[in-house]
């Protein structure tokens, strides 16, 4: 995560008459950093009521060229940090009648993706 593109957002989105929650750099792969994510809006906020899990990366390549390391690294860098964030944010979303939860991902950033195979 830029943390200078993340303050630059947040001031926008302050001097809108908004609120915004701004905690960068943030390593969420582990699950204490995924419920400091969500632990710090809920606190400044009150609650939480939509989580937006756009986060990842990855290490992509060939299969046959894909070492164990980079599988590691794609699966706690892809899922892990779903997974953990979803998992701290959940009884929040549930304690408010409900939330909403957004899925993104996309290779389309990845130059070459269509010589994977």
């Amino acid at each position: 995560m830029n943390a200078d593109s993340n303050s630059e957002t947040a001031e926008v989105v302050r001097k809108d008459g908004n609120t915004m929650t701004s905690i960068a750099p943030l390593d969420i792969c582990e699950p204490a950093r995924a419920q400091a994510r969500i632990a710090a809006p809920v606190e400044q906020h009150g609650g939480l009521d939509i989580l937006y899990n756009n986060a990842g990366n990855t290490q992509f390549g060939s299969f046959p060229n894909v070492s164990v390391e980079d599988y590691t690294f794609t699966i706690r860098n892809e899922l892990g940090i779903t997974w953990h964030s979803t998992q701290a944010a959940w009884p929040h979303l549930i304690s408010r009648a409900g939330g909403a939860m957004l899925m993104c991902g996309s290779i389309a950033g990845i130059n070459g993706s269509r010589d994977l195979l």
